[in-house]
């Protein structure tokens, strides 16, 4: 089956570059999902061509190998081309980018993508391939003299995909791992380069940036601290483009000023709901189709508007709606807690990651760890109904993210996790 664009012709396949970096992504991802033990770029990126997912290898068992073909199946769409179960007849690494490879000269036409699982269980996204190419044609058009396209963000991601992956491949531009620079970006970026991170990483690197001519950056997945944005602006980057989107809509909006509304995309038009919005399919260009957000947004006028924070998510908790974003900003004024994250964990619970107020009191001893959560438990048991207390405490110095720097799951054990 092959989906044919706005203009009647079918999208191109993927480079075997473009198949490579995405694979070795998708792999690595839900292996470290899979494991608990999240893969550096520096450890997948370094996989031979002929990797093995024996014993002599990768020492996949029977479950982690098949979720592994099931992810790339999905996200590929091999279904669509007939040849998915040839994935687990295969035992290299070689021999699942060839697959991927011939799957996409049959289907191209669409991608699925999973979210960062920051406000619950990662949910499946999938997006028609022409319209993430319109998306990127206009992207392309903003930033037209860049020479270099430097990742520093998983490319599986929806945000990755399109200013990786296929930005590179409209540009026809070199694309860098930037995840394998060594000390400061300085001594490895040139002039013509575009920077693709995340806030969390600008911040890292407004000061070590300044003075450096000719640089272009894309910021996403969070709000960028308007501090930051304005550094990299004087200082640094001729250009940077803050983009305001989500998972399963793609880019929504843009600014190119620190203090800025951002700009509704082309494809975007405000609707009569305040939670939603309305897209054009590029396919159906006369239609309009209404796409419900997870954001907040307070419009300006008619395509200018700013984003003032997540609709809450209620979750199911004895037959309760409880709210685990506001559960935790009301732990917070707990006096031993100084950040929390909430989320449902199984069994129709909640758990709860600490950073204390006081850090030394998870750097002593088990004994001063359970004095902690006893009085945090006291707390919550007096501050807190039945169905909002959290029945497992994870410490920590800092809240777990992902490589995106948004908000990550962790394991409910009484434990600790440090910078």
């Amino acid at each position: 089956m092959v989906i044919a664009s706005a203009d009647g012709l079918p999208p191109a396949a993927l480079s075997r570059h473009a198949v490579d970096r995405l694979v070795r992504s998708l792999l690595a991802d839900e292996l470290g999902r899979q494991r608990h033990r999240p893969m550096t770029a520096e450890m997948f990126l370094a996989w031979p061509a002929d990797q093995s997912f024996a014993d002599d290898g990768l020492a996949l068992d029977s479950l982690e190998r098949l979720n592994l073909a099931t992810r790339l199946n999905q996200f590929f769409h091999l279904f669509e081309a007939g040849i998915e179960d040839y994935l687990l007849a295969e035992n290299r690494l070689a021999g699942w980018i060839d697959l991927v490879c011939e799957g996409q000269k049959d289907f191209s036409g669409a991608f699925t993508f999973l979210t960062s699982g920051s406000t619950g269980e990662p949910k499946r996204c999938t997006h028609a391939r022409h319209a993430l190419e319109r998306e990127t044609a206009f992207w392309a058009a903003m930033v037209n003299d860049c020479k270099r396209v430097v990742s520093m963000v998983p490319c599986h991601h929806i945000y990755g995909f399109l200013w990786t992956v296929l930005l590179p491949e409209h540009k026809r531009c070199e694309v860098v791992d930037g995840r394998l620079f060594k000390g400061s970006w300085r001594r490895h970026l040139r002039p013509g380069d575009l920077v693709v991170a995340v806030p969390s990483q600008w911040h890292y690197a407004a000061e070590s940036l300044a003075g450096l001519p000719d640089l272009a950056g894309v910021s996403a997945t969070s709000p960028l601290e308007p501090s930051v944005a304005a550094r990299l602006r004087q200082d640094c980057l001729s250009t940077l483009i803050e983009v305001f989107g989500a998972s399963d809509l793609g880019g929504i909006g843009w600014r190119q000023e620190t203090t800025a509304p951002f700009k509704l995309l082309p494809c975007w038009r405000q609707a009569a709901c305040s939670n939603q919005l309305s897209w054009q399919a590029p396919d159906l260009p006369a239609l309009w189709h209404d796409k419900h957000l997870a954001d907040h947004l307070e419009f300006i006028d008619e395509c200018r508007f700013l984003p003032r924070g997540r609709i809450d998510r209620a979750v199911q908790i004895g037959g309760h709606n409880v709210y685990p974003e506001k559960i935790a900003r009301l732990i917070e004024t707990c006096p031993k807690v100084a950040a929390c994250v909430v989320r449902l964990h199984e069994q129709d619970q909640l758990k709860a990651f600490i950073v204390p107020a006081n850090i030394s009191e998870i750097e002593t001893d088990e004994t001063g760890i359970n004095a902690l959560e006893q009085e945090i438990n006291e707390w919550c048991r007096q501050s807190l109904p039945p169905q909002e207390r959290p029945r497992s405490l994870t410490f920590g110095q800092v809240v777990p993210t992902d490589s995106l720097g948004k908000p990550a799951d962790w394991q409910p054990t009484l434990s600790i996790l440090t910078a």
